[in-house]
C-alpha cells in the first residue's frame, strides 16, 4: 500500500509505520506548472496570483518543510513522476530494492 503527503516523514512516530519511505523530489518548475494547472483551473485563480503566492509562500515554505524530510527517506525519485506512472514506479523499487 502507498501512503502519501506533504508532511508524513515530519513526525517520528509517523515514519515508525513505514517499511519504507519514498521521497519524490519534482524540480521547482514542475511543482509551479502543476500548482497553475490546479489552482488557475479548478479554483479560478489568476496565474498572476497563483505565480506571486508560490514565489512568495509557496517555495519558501518547500524548502523549510517539506525538502528537509528527505534525510527520512529510504529512496530519492527525482524528475516528473506522477500516479500514472505506478507499473514503472514498481519496476524501479523492485531494482533498487533487490
Amino acid at each position: 500500500m502507498f501512503v502519501e503527503g506533504l508532511w508524513l516523514l515530519r513526525s517520528p512516530r509517523l515514519r515508525k509505520l513505514f517499511g519504507f519511505r519514498i521521497f519524490l523530489d519534482a524540480p521547482m518548475k514542475l511543482r509551479l506548472r502543476r500548482r497553475l494547472a490546479c489552482d488557475v483551473i479548478g479554483r479560478g485563480r489568476s496565474r498572476k496570483s497563483v505565480r506571486t503566492q508560490f514565489r512568495k509562500t509557496v517555495e519558501p515554505m518547500h524548502r523549510k518543510f517539506v525538502l528537509p524530510q528527505i534525510e527520512w527517506s529510504d529512496i530519492v525519485l527525482r524528475g516528473d513522476w506522477d500516479n500514472r506512472q505506478g507499473p514503472k514506479l514498481a519496476a524501479f523499487l523492485r531494482r533498487k530494492t533487490e
